[in-house]
């Protein structure tokens, strides 16, 4: 785990280099783990119009490559707002079983880039590694099912991480100025 003072503060979203509705605020927060070990994460708070989601992230490094492990704690619901789904519409089937979600993120000098696998992501890693599970549904969930060992999770995360094909969705977080 790693901690980045660079993630905390607000942040527009932005896909495709235009500003959506979501507002995103990283604000950091201690956690004990069983051995009372003190470790840094996250609560996020995302504001979709009039949808509030809440998620707890872990920042970690493997090798150079930089990650943010996503956990929904909070969903104030979901609407469907036709045409193109809205961030909170996305966190939610990315997340609708409660699960990890692990973005690849770099840092840049407007905010931080990330990247996660979509359905087609997903099943490109099911052709690379046909050995990982599957959303037995096809419901279009999206996200990589990793195995529970995280030796052999890191090991997936470590192969796919720089296949652009895996890691298919591409967003952005540009923090805004402390006056804004």
């Amino acid at each position: 785990m790693v901690q980045d003072l660079r993630i905390e503060g607000t942040h527009d979203s932005l896909k495709d280099g235009r500003k959506d509705e979501s507002i995103w605020v990283i604000e950091p927060t201690h956690e004990r783990d069983e051995r009372g070990n003190l470790h840094r994460k996250y609560d996020i708070f995302v504001r979709d119009g009039n949808v509030s989601v809440q998620l707890v992230g872990t920042l970690f490094r493997l090798d150079k490559t930089l990650f943010f492990d996503l956990y929904p704690v909070r969903d104030s619901g979901v609407r469907d707002a036709g045409g193109a789904p809205t961030v909170s519409e996305v966190i939610r089937l990315a997340m609708y079983e409660n699960r990890h979600v692990v973005w690849k993120v770099e840092f840049t000098d407007k905010g931080m880039t990330y990247w996660f696998p979509t359905s087609n992501g997903s099943a490109r890693a099911a052709l690379l590694a046909p050995e990982l599970k599957q959303s037995p549904l096809g419901d279009g969930r999206i996200g990589l099912v990793l195995p529970p060992s995280t030796k052999e999770a890191q090991n997936y995360l470590r192969r796919f991480a720089t296949n652009s094909s895996v890691f298919d969705y591409r967003g952005e977080l540009i923090k805004r100025k402390k006056d804004a």
